[in-house]
């Protein structure tokens, strides 16, 4: 087998998620090697991944950009492609990209176009997504933790943006990710963030960092606005997603939605307080014994959906600040033995 090419999913969770799989693809052909090709997004979740050879950008999935991509890879002459996105258009893509071996999940008409299709069964659905990735790669089987390399580099750059806000490196952290890019059926309201963050900041002596993207702004404003003076950082949209890494790295703590940072923080091996609503903690909750998900189940749940259709949000309202301190707390005093 020559070179083997890998298409990565295309939101910051599931590309956390898919590190385990690719480290088993490493293991099984070492001496390969290994593309990755990945919207512009996700990209730098697998820089110095030790299981990826190479990176390859890929700017949109549509237009024509898109497909000139697809052809351009041809004259690569990969000998095989993994996709671990379900759609269609990924599979057409390496079909027109020349591909002869082709392996991916039988999902959204495209079995016809995969020399190597992999049937979707019940038990796959109700996975952890880790899972639901590794399974293409080695089955059976459990994926390790997911990868992410913080550099010295990365680290001494983290603890420059703490100085230059003056903050000292020393000092021990607490990071809050209250934003979710699904939707408001994942944010748990930003007040009690912020009262939650009081309370463990004020027992325990902790500087707040607060992360974000630019569309968590105003989130992040109103958790900001609650937070005891002086005591918080706000880095909603300062930061990129490597210097996300490097900083959650030096957290004790993070507390946070079911989000991408969720994923990055346990790939840092930072302990995570997760509040779940709409989702499923079975199938996309952090994974490992150092973390906690806050989830109240109800009739109705998991339902998967962006917003309430019941409109009252109830698997969110209904948990509280007693349900998610003492979880962090636990966290803490366990990170200190």
């Amino acid at each position: 087998m020559s070179d083997i090419i890998v298409r990565a999913p295309n939101w910051i969770g599931d590309a956390v998620m898919c590190t385990p799989a690719l480290a088993a693809l490493r293991e099984k052909y070492p001496e390969k090697h290994i593309s990755l090709l990945a919207v512009d997004r996700v990209a730098d979740c697998f820089l110095n991944n030790p299981s990826v050879n190479e990176i390859i950008p890929l700017s949109g999935r549509k237009g024509l950009s898109y497909w000139l991509k697809a052809l351009e890879l041809r004259r690569k002459r990969y000998e095989m492609a993994i996709l671990f996105p379900n759609s269609f258009s990924s599979a057409l893509f390496f079909r027109i990209s020349g591909i002869s071996r082709i392996s991916g999940y039988r999902r959204d008409g495209r079995g016809f176009m995969l020399t190597d299709g992999v049937e979707v069964t019940e038990e796959l659905i109700k996975n952890h997504q880790a899972k639901y990735y590794f399974h293409l790669i080695a089955s059976p089987g459990e994926p390790a933790e997911s990868v992410w390399v913080v550099t010295g580099k990365e680290k001494k750059e983290a603890e420059q943006i703490l100085r230059k806000n003056g903050i000292s490196p020393e000092n021990p952290l607490i990071g809050i990710s209250p934003g979710a890019a699904f939707g408001p059926a994942k944010k748990w309201s930003p007040e009690c963030f912020a009262e939650t963050a009081n309370e463990l900041a004020s027992k325990y002596q902790l500087q707040i960092l607060i992360f974000g993207t630019d569309a968590d702004t105003e989130t992040v404003s109103v958790v900001c606005s609650k937070i005891k003076a002086g005591n918080a950082l706000n880095l909603a949209g300062k930061t990129n997603l490597r210097q996300l890494g490097a900083l959650m790295s030096m957290c004790k703590i993070l507390l946070t939605n079911d989000s991408g940072a969720m994923h990055v923080a346990s790939a840092v091996k930072v302990p995570v307080a997760a509040v779940f609503g709409s989702t499923d903690p079975g199938r996309t909750g952090p994974r490992g014994g150092r973390h906690r998900v806050i989830y109240k189940k109800f009739d109705c749940s998991p339902c998967f959906k962006m917003e309430c259709p019941r409109g009252d949000y109830r698997c969110l309202r209904e948990i509280k600040v007693e349900d998610v301190f003492p979880a962090a707390e636990e966290l803490l005093r366990n990170g200190q033995r």
